[in-house]
């Protein structure tokens, strides 16, 4: 039976490599709110520019553009804000990662492997 549904799960899990010193790239399982097309395009409107948007400027809050399209992740420590100032500050290239693998898992987009 197909696990296609008409509507989607209001949440899904994605496996984003974050890089850690001495060890590589390693897996962390990162649960993020789903959106369809056109919620994609008022996220991005709200965040980065257009109507209704958040204004440009140079203290662009970062981590509140995260904490807005997930919804946790597989770490022990609690998900918010804090912890993922902390864990961002720690990890330098993973907010990246993070980004664009939602929008990737949202596209449809292969992953090389």
């Amino acid at each position: 039976m197909t696990e296609v549904r008409l509507q989607p799960e209001p949440t899904f899990e994605a496996p984003v490599k974050i890089h850690v010193p001495g060890k590589g790239e390693l897996e962390m399982n990162w649960t993020f709110r789903y959106r369809n097309a056109e919620e994609v395009l008022k996220f991005q409107r709200k965040w980065t520019g257009g109507e209704g948007s958040r204004k440009k400027t140079d203290d662009f809050d970062s981590i509140g553009y995260i904490m807005d399209m997930a919804a946790g992740w597989e770490l022990t420590e609690e998900f918010n804000k804090k912890n993922v100032e902390t864990f961002f500050r720690n990890y330098p290239t993973s907010a990246t990662k993070v980004v664009s693998t939602y929008f990737e898992e949202l596209a449809g987009a292969r992953r090389k492997n």
